[in-house]
């Protein structure tokens, strides 16, 4: 789809794994990743004209939809493999394509617009992770960066840990940054040599003055409040806290009804422990050491939260006997937080099993080439700004007798992909 100078690229569906779902369920109802927090104006919509609908934390985004952010506005997104996209001001993307085999991490992401910053979980077995732009396209296979789609046209990549391959839209001209380095695209498809983090960012006016900031925050208080949100008084109907639901109203249940499903949960609770113990069993008698270490954390976990939940049930059943209503809502609500973190903590468990897919090799970096833009885009034209963003770093050029923007960069050989 093609509008004036701009492309949009191609875009397919998501998935991950929502709080209240299986994997399977999540599948079939199309959910993509769990919003874990929300500042100002954050939307999602089917298509990019909208209709939009206002994203809450906890809610989920369901695959190929459209989320965009306003003025002083940001927002966060889980997926179920453990990975982090934050959205900047002023930001709009599309979640890509899902991955067949298994929820979690979508193929790749389109920004239109903005800035995000990713936190993505190690990928092998041939699996890989992409954002792309209208003139850029960043492939990882586990880092921490952020990439940024500028008013002139340019494509900014930063990283912060790893390693991540920087191409054109067309796959060519790749370019490789490691931790505290980043890679320029420029508007008519140059790409850049890299240069030290500080450089880059010494440039980039348009990049919040907090946004660093606001990450290194974010990665401390995790599922804290929604700013500017009230937390919930002791005993009154919880709200959407520490990135959970609690399924019932409990302002329409009596002591009894909860005291049932309290015990209910608590069985549920015990069998998905009793499940993950298992498959510690099968990756202990396998030697695999990858897998046992990651259901061994799941598992601890586990056990952590039943003991609350069992603690909590005690204090329900006490307050029930003495007719305190507060006290035993309170104490459900943990009960009912503690079921739906060990049904994340399932899932996680579950995911172990092809837990190399997620952690193991060394960061490796790919990309593809779009054949949807390849030959004829106009885009490699003239600058669509007045000025020449390539005066930015004029030292730094990486296609020597290729300055002029007007040549469209040769596609890469059949071989050429982001490869170790």
């Amino acid at each position: 789809m093609q509008s004036g100078h701009w492309i949009v690229m191609r875009r397919g569906a998501v998935l991950a794994v929502a709080v209240l779902l299986t994997a399977g369920q999540a599948a079939a109802a199309g959910v993509a990743g769990q919003v874990t927090f929300v500042k100002g104006n954050a939307e999602t919509g089917a298509t990019v004209a909208g209709p939009f609908q206002p994203l809450k934390r906890g809610g989920a985004v369901r695959e190929g939809e459209f989320v965009k952010t306003g003025p002083d506005s940001r927002t966060e997104i889980k997926f179920a493999d453990g990975s982090v996209m934050r959205l900047g001001s002023g930001t709009t993307m599309q979640l890509g394509q899902a991955r067949p085999n298994r929820p979690g991490l979508p193929q790749e992401v389109t920004l239109s617009s903005g800035l995000v910053w990713a936190r993505i979980s190690k990928l092998a077995g041939g699996e890989k992770f992409a954002v792309r732009t209208h003139n850029a396209v960043a492939g990882v296979r586990g880092t921490v960066f952020q990439l940024f789609f500028a008013r002139d046209g340019s494509t900014t990549l930063v990283v912060f840990e790893g390693e991540v391959a920087m191409a054109n839209a067309l796959g060519a001209f790749e370019k490789s940054a490691a931790a505290g380095k980043g890679v320029v695209v420029l508007p008519d498809g140059t790409v850049m040599e890299p240069v030290s983090v500080e450089e880059i960012l010494a440039k980039a006016e348009e990049i919040e003055a907090d946004w660093a900031q606001f990450n290194k925050d974010r990665d401390v208080a995790k599922d804290s409040p929604v700013e500017g949100e009230t937390p919930p008084k002791e005993g009154a109907a919880p709200k959407e806290e520490a990135g959970l639901k609690v399924r019932d109203d409990i302002s329409k249940l009596t002591p009894q009804e909860m005291g049932r499903k309290a015990e209910a949960a608590l069985t549920e609770m015990r069998n998905s422990l009793r499940t993950a113990v298992e498959l510690v069993g099968q990756a202990r008698k396998q030697k695999d050491i990858v897998r046992l270490n990651c259901l061994n954390e799941r598992v601890t976990q586990m056990k952590g939260v039943l003991k609350v939940a069992e603690d909590a049930n005690v204090a329900l059943q006490e307050a029930s006997g003495g007719g305190d209503l507060d006290s035993v809502r309170s104490q459900y609500t943990k009960i009912a937080k503690a079921q739906e973190r060990v049904g994340q903590l399932r899932v996680q468990a579950q995911n172990c099993v092809g837990v190399e897919s997620y952690y193991g090799g060394d960061t490796e970096v790919v990309t593809e080439i779009n054949p949807e833009i390849a030959g004829g885009d106009t885009f490699f034209g003239d600058s669509p700004v007045g000025s020449d963003p390539r005066a930015k770093y004029e030292n730094n050029t990486s296609n020597p007798g290729d300055n002029t923007g007007t040549d469209t960069p040769a596609p890469p050989p059949p071989s050429s992909s982001f490869t170790d």
